[in-house]
């Protein structure tokens, strides 16, 4: 009798030990958090960006017209390119982006670039 009762308790012991993990498993999200591409900014948020930025690099109302203009087209082709039922290649990806920055960086003074790039570099290390 004693046997199966502590034949009982180690089994026991494992299911509540295995369900634990898990349940642990299950609530942890991927490798780095989010999984896929961020979603694509609405107008609100895009409105937000370009404030912050305007207040970072101290741009004048002409260029913030501009920038603002180029973010929605940008996030416009963004859409585009994923809203259909494949995937876009990486390099399509990479070109976009490349283009947007190429594009905002022809904007700004030497000054506000160097503030850009910076603030750019300090985002992609986080």
């Amino acid at each position: 009798m004693k046997t199966n009762f502590k034949t009982s308790a180690k089994v026991i012991t494992l299911v509540v030990i295995a369900l634990f993990s898990g349940s642990l498993l299950y609530a942890q999200p991927g490798q780095g958090g989010q999984q896929g591409p961020p979603p694509i900014p609405n107008a609100n948020q895009v409105t937000e960006m370009i404030t912050n930025l305007a207040k970072d690099l101290s741009l004048t109302d002409a260029q913030k017209t501009t920038i603002s203009k180029l973010y929605t087209v940008h996030f416009d082709q963004l859409r585009k390119l994923t809203s259909g039922n494949q995937k876009p290649k990486r390099e399509e990806m990479e070109a976009l982006k490349t283009n947007f920055e190429k594009q905002i960086k022809a904007e700004l003074t030497h000054e506000q670039l160097l503030k850009f790039e910076a603030s750019h570099d300090k985002r992609r290390a986080k």
